[in-house]
Formats: C-alpha cells, sequence, structure tokens
C-alpha cells in the first residue's frame, strides 16, 4: 500500500541511522532481522552480520563473497576463558556514521550485558568507507564487587571451534613481525614447519594464552601484525593492531584449507592486569585492511598505525649503531673505525648517524664512558663529528644501577 510504513523496515532503517535495537531472546517475525537473530549493517567495502543467539560476527564483501565467517571476542579473567558465545551475555546493538583520523565510515557496536553480573562487553566495529580497512576493539567493564585479573583480552578470534573461518583465496605465504631486533620476523610458506625465534624467552612476559590453532597444521605467531600474500598482481590482505598503548598485541595464524586461514589477536596484559569494581578497560584496535596491490596494502597500514600515534613520518634516520654486530661488547676504537669506513664509502649513499649504543656507559644511571671509552663521550662525540657525520647515543633514562651515585643519595 502506498505511503504505509512497514514495522520491520522502520526497524532496520532506524538502527542504520544510530537507533539501538535490543535482541534478548526471539525478535517477532516482524522485526528488524531476517532470521529473528541477524543484525546486519552496510557500509563502502563490506557488510557486518551479527547473529545475537549464537554471538557471532560475520563480514561479508559487497559482492557477496565472505571475508570473515563466525568471529568472536573473548578474554582471560583469572585463568577462565569467557567468549561472548556464553548464553549469559545477551546482546544489544547500535549502528551509527562516525568521523575519525582514518577516516569516515559507519561504527557498529555490540554490546553484550552480562546476565552472571561479572562483566559487560562491547566490541566496536567500525567499516570504513576509504581504504578498504575494518577496525575492531573489545572493551570489558567489571560489574561485580571483586577486583577481576585480566591476562589477556582477544577483541577478534577466528576459530575451529566456532566454525570461524577467514577467506583468503590462493594464499601461499605470510610475512610475520618479531618482537625486537633478534627477531625481525620472517616469509612464512604455509605448510611448512614454523619455528618461533624466542632466543630470550617469552619477551617482555608476553605469553599468549593459546600456543596452537590447529592439531594438525603449524601454527604461526606473529608480534602486532602479519601480512598475507598471494600473488605479486593480486590482492593483499594485512591484519594488525594499528596501536599498542595498553598491552602487547600478538597473533596466530593456521591456514588449513588452500582459500581458509584460523586466525586470533590477543593483547596480552603483563603481568596481568587488576580490573577493579566499576572500572573498564579496551584491547588495542585492531585492523583487516586489503589493497589490490601487496605493498600498498602493507603501507597502508604502516600509515594507519602512523596515524593512530601521530607519527612523525616524514623523516628517514639512516645511520649505523654498534648494538647489532657487538651488542654491549664495544669500544671506542671500534666506533671510531666504523665511523671512518662510514665517512668513506656509506656517506655519499645517504648515511648520516654513527649510534653509540649500549655497553659505554660505566653503569645505568652513569653515563659517563667506562674504560674502554677512556677518552669520554664528548671527546668521541667530536671525533665522529670530524668525519662530517651525525653523533648519537643509547640511553635508559628509567634505569637506574645501585652502586651510582645518582641511586645511594636518592
Amino acid at each position: 500500500m502506498t505511503g504505509k510504513i512497514i514495522r520491520r523496515d522502520f526497524l532496520k532503517k532506524a538502527a542504520l541511522t544510530g537507533a539501538s535495537i535490543t535482541l534478548l531472546g526471539r525478535v517477532p517475525a516482524d522485526g528488524a532481522t531476517p532470521d529473528q537473530n541477524t543484525f546486519t549493517s552496510k557500509g563502502e567495502h563490506f557488510t557486518l552480520a551479527f547473529h545475537a543467539k549464537k554471538g557471532l560476527f560475520s563480514i561479508l564483501r559487497n559482492d557477496g563473497s565472505m571475508l570473515l565467517q563466525n568471529g568472536t571476542a573473548r578474554f582471560n579473567l583469572g585463568g577462565e576463558t569467557r567468549s561472548l558465545t556464553s548464553p549469559s551475555f545477551k546482546h544489544r546493538i547500535r549502528s551509527s556514521r562516525i568521523t575519525d583520523q582514518f577516516g569516515t565510515g559507519q561504527m557498529v557496536r555490540i554490546m553484550s550485558e552480562d546476565t552472571d553480573r561479572i562483566i559487560d562487553t562491547e566490541i566496536q566495529i567500525v567499516l570504513y568507507d576509504h581504504p578498504e580497512v575494518i577496525t575492531i576493539q573489545t572493551v570489558l567493564a567489571n560489574l561485580s564487587q571483586h577486583d577481576l585479573m585480566l591476562s589477556g583480552l582477544e577483541p577478534v578470534c577466528v576459530i575451529q571451534e566456532h566454525g570461524g573461518r577467514l577467506f583468503i583465496p590462493g594464499v601461499t605465504r605470510c610475512i610475520t613481525n618479531g618482537a625486537l631486533y633478534y627477531d625481525a620476523g620472517r616469509i612464512h610458506t604455509f605448510g611448512t614447519p614454523f619455528e618461533k625465534a624466542v632466543p630470550y624467552g617469552e619477551t617482555k612476559g608476553g605469553r599468549m594464552k593459546n600456543s596452537r590453532l590447529s592439531e594438525t597444521e603449524e601454527t604461526v605467531h606473529s608480534w602486532w601484525n602479519a601480512g598475507f600474500f598471494i600473488g605479486y598482481d593480486r590482492e593483499g590482505l594485512v591484519l594488525g593492531y594499528v596501536e599498542n598503548n595498553r598491552s602487547l598485541g600478538q597473533l596466530l595464524i593456521t591456514r588449513i584449507q588452500p582459500d581458509q586461514v584460523l586466525f586470533t589477536a590477543e593483547s596480552v596484559y603483563n603481568p596481568g592486569y587488576m580490573l577493579k569494581p566499576g572500572q573498564k578497560i579496551g584491547s588495542d584496535r585492531f585492523a583487516i585492511l586489503m589493497d589490490r596491490n601487496p605493498y600498498k596494502a602493507l603501507e597502508s597500514y604502516a600509515s594507519m598505525a602512523g596515524a593512530s600515534g601521530n607519527a612523525r613520518t616524514h623523516s628517514i634516520i639512516n645511520g649505523w649503531c654498534n648494538w647489532f654486530y657487538t651488542y654491549e661488547h664495544t669500544s671506542e676504537e671500534e666506533i671510531i673505525r666504523n665511523a671512518e669506513f662510514a665517512a668513506g664509502n656509506l656517506k655519499k649513499y645517504g648515511l648520516e648517524y654513527i649510534q653509540v649504543d649500549e655497553g659505554y656507559q660505566r653503569w645505568h644511571g652513569d653515563w659517563e664512558g667506562n674504560e674502554r671509552f677512556p677518552h669520554g663521550m664528548k671527546w668521541l662525540a667530536d671525533r665522529i663529528k670530524g668525519y662530517w657525520l651525525k653523533a648519537g647515543i643509547w640511553v635508559a633514562p628509567y634505569v637506574v644501577s645501585e652502586p651510582t651515585e645518582l641511586f645511594q643519595k636518592n
């Protein structure tokens, strides 16, 4: 009938303009969702579908193909893992337009009320207009009257247990990121063993709750981010935290089919975060990003991380640092010999800096040269400048050793 407003159409349109829809139990047949449990929100490139009864969300490309199937969020409290698939959670969804440092997009907030009155959860998913990127963040709120020890929070978890899948047709390899200088990451070919580089154990105590996603396929570990490779002329996909303000972000990845990947992203809190009654804490924001050019996908991800941290990305520091060869066993003579070589052979290609790293100091907190630097650090800096190079030095201003005068007097 012309001019008649159909109730289900009204509710669906209201949800997409910022209204809140409560999906608690059964939704009436003329409600906002076709199967009575699923809420959808469409962006420029992707459509999000959340199944309120199952506590799972899926992301489809707007050409109709599935990108991510049956994802959820989960967290570890006092050694017990809980997820939004728990029947104790009842869900409400709100969708609205937002603009932030990454651009303009559609934000979907999945607000999950804990009927056990322990912890409420909210997943914030943003479908951006440009570029082809989705960000996901999960926030927890302590409803109880007791302190809760949080060791890890997974803003997105796509695993076998829930029928989860990330679809990357034809994916053969991924590029990982290591924790520090001793592990720069690697290009891993799926179907081959993965060996994790841990010469110093779990860096900074960043131990994930789980270490494997499959009993039959290798599990790849990467810090903060990972890129997926299909071909030089094929689409690239990147998963990664765009910020690391609250936790140590890590990824576990397993390819289970030529076009299907499992993964979980965990924000690890070291040695654990005590969530007080009434307090909230969020994971860092996690991104799923795609581009037709695999290199551009990585560059766009790096640009997002830079924008998130207000990084100055216009200047590149090009230089030599002794740490990566001598570690702390460096000397004045070693520094001068390398400065002389750099001036004669590398300066013309853009090398500017000679940085003296840890090992020169008497103690942490006493930043004068030790017996291997008999002429002192100013003398050494002047020698470096004499080669028309810039002198750099490593310090740790918040580390103070007990034998130092600074420690003894303070």
